[in-house]
């Protein structure tokens, strides 16, 4: 039986205007440039190349895995094909080197149909783990528990050596209708009890279930699927929830285990076993909302990109939601949309790093000639820590050990809109090309500034009027400013390693937090009084 929980909100906070961050002009592409890029690389041949997820390799490594129409990446130091390939879409995984100046390796898996990529993730040898959707009757196959197409398009799991040189095991997924998965995690690799597993939707009426009911023809049926930790046996196949909409969307798990996935109007949470929804959180019907990533902290607290038309009907804008362990309190919820989109033309990836700051990477497509492509950081308690705005499609997000934030997308407009820098390969081969870039955000050597005073003081100019100045050690360039909010104030400047200034007056009623964040993460706060 499912166990419903009724949300308690805590703070709901709403986006108003647009939040900038620190960068500098790329006068040639027209772009702002964020400073701490490491490097931002195109990646594709000749043709459509589509990048989906990054993962960071333990030796430092980024793996890039997507789509690609013809797989004749030019710097490749070895290419290597695994299937008979050649159809409309094959997947590729490419592994470039920490600095991102080289290509180790480009694989191409495929068969003669259309394949897509749903998620990527590292299993505990250090190989791939890769979900997806197909069509190729011809699709490779090694130790499969299912070894042939069983309708029109079927999910498929696979296991890539980190050399990119073999499949560990491949099977197809699904029944007679059609099976689409949309992510996949490691799971724990402790003997029978747990392995990778598999998200998506259904179609199928003669879905695998072991838990949960077949859907009616005209809904999607969401489910999660595990394997053994070899890949050549299906432990279970849930049926969490079914909507006109679309199934399971995004897929993460915990350190027990025990998998989260999210959907049109839901949330769960499912044991390591498969065998008990743990937790079943509803969201907003009423408001059409719809969780598309999901993530989990070391803490256990629970953070889900939610879009919703509740408060337009035209757009979709989505929230970043932290919610407690147990489902029922939400910390924060924060809309960090930039302009909103239609249904179906966004989508979002989250991480969360070591600091428990949450990491989202957005792109939404809110007309033919408007895209955002963004990535927010938010810390523990939601409050903006990084605004970037990209422009092209984000897809993939990975954080490292230290907070360096690695994403991934495609750029949408063939002149070159992504600004490189280091670049492998700086500007487009074909008509669509993928692309990884790293930020640094080091979170283990924070500088802590130090604020002395808020006081407000007469402005040199204009000695009638006054202003705000901060005074304090350690103010690092770019930092950042909020009082009493979650969003940064544009109106506070950095004038020196000891001086920020506002030429507006803050005079509060009641006492009000200010808060300087320096761009590394450290953090100062001051309570000024009435």
């Amino acid at each position: 039986m499912h166990r419903h929980q009724k949300l308690r909100i805590a703070r709901t906070l709403t986006l108003l205007l647009v939040v900038g961050c620190l960068t500098t002009p790329n006068s040639e592409a027209g772009i702002p440039l964020p400073s701490n890029y490491v490097f931002a690389t195109y990646l594709g041949g000749s043709l459509v190349d589509d990048s989906r997820s990054v993962v960071v390799a333990p030796d430092g490594g980024i793996y890039v895995a997507g789509v690609t129409q013809r797989g004749d990446f030019p710097n490749a130091r070895r290419s290597i094909t695994l299937g008979p390939g050649g159809g409309p879409l094959d997947v590729f995984v490419a592994k470039l080197t920490p600095s991102g100046t080289a290509l180790e390796f480009l694989t191409v898996i495929g068969g003669t149909g259309e394949e897509r990529v749903g998620g990527a993730t590292l299993d505990a040898q250090g190989d791939l783990l890769i979900a997806g959707t197909t069509n190729s009757v011809d699709f490779p196959i090694v130790n499969a528990p299912q070894p042939a197409l069983a309708g029109g398009k079927d999910a498929f799991l696979l296991r890539l050596s980190a050399d990119g040189s073999r499949l560990g095991f491949s099977t197809y997924f699904g029944g007679r209708g059609d099976d689409v998965a949309t992510g996949v995690v490691a799971g724990l690799e402790n003997g029978d009890t747990a392995g990778p597993a598999l998200a998506g939707e259904t179609k199928s009426r003669d879905f695998p279930a072991t838990l949960g009911e077949i859907q009616p023809d005209n809904t999607f049926g969401g489910f999660v699927a595990g394997f053994t930790p070899d890949g050549e046996r299906l432990r279970y196949a849930a049926i969490l929830h079914a909507s006109f909409l679309g199934g399971t969307q995004a897929l993460t798990a915990d350190a027990a285990g025990d998998t989260y996935s999210t959907g049109p109007f839901f949330i769960t949470k499912l044991s390591a076993a498969g065998d008990r929804v743990l937790l079943d959180i509803p969201l907003d019907s009423a408001g059409d909302e719809q969780g598309r990533a999901i993530a989990v902290d070391a803490d256990g607290f629970i953070h889900v990109a939610v879009m919703s038309d509740r408060r337009n009907e035209y757009f979709y804008e989505t929230e970043v939601r932290k919610l407690t362990p147990d489902g029922t309190h939400v910390v924060y919820s924060l809309n960090v949309s930039r302009e909103g989109a239609y249904q179906g033309r966004q989508s979002a990836m989250l991480a969360i790093d070591a600091a428990g700051n949450a990491c989202l990477a957005m792109f939404e497509d809110a007309s033919l000639e408007h895209y955002a492509g963004t990535l927010t950081r938010l810390d523990p308690g939601g409050r903006i820590l990084t605004w970037v705005n990209v422009c092209d499609a984000l897809q993939g997000v990975a954080v490292t050990p230290s907070g360096d934030v690695f994403v991934a997308g495609y750029n949408i407009f063939t002149d070159g809109f992504w600004p490189t820098r280091n670049a492998l390969q700086a500007s487009p081969n074909g008509g669509r090309d993928a692309f990884v870039a790293r930020l640094a955000f080091d979170i283990t050597s924070e500088s802590a500034p130090t604020i002395d005073r808020v006081e407000l003081r007469q402005r040199p100019r204009n000695p009638s009027k006054l202003r705000t100045v901060i005074t304090g050690r350690d103010f690092q360039s770019g930092a950042l400013v909020f009082v009493e909010s979650p969003y940064p104030s544009s109106d506070f400047k950095v004038k020196s390693s000891t001086r920020i200034v506002s030429r507006f007056a803050l005079q509060p009623q009641e006492p009000i937090t200010v808060t300087v964040v320096n761009p590394d993460g450290g953090t100062a706060t001051y309570v000024l009084e009435p």
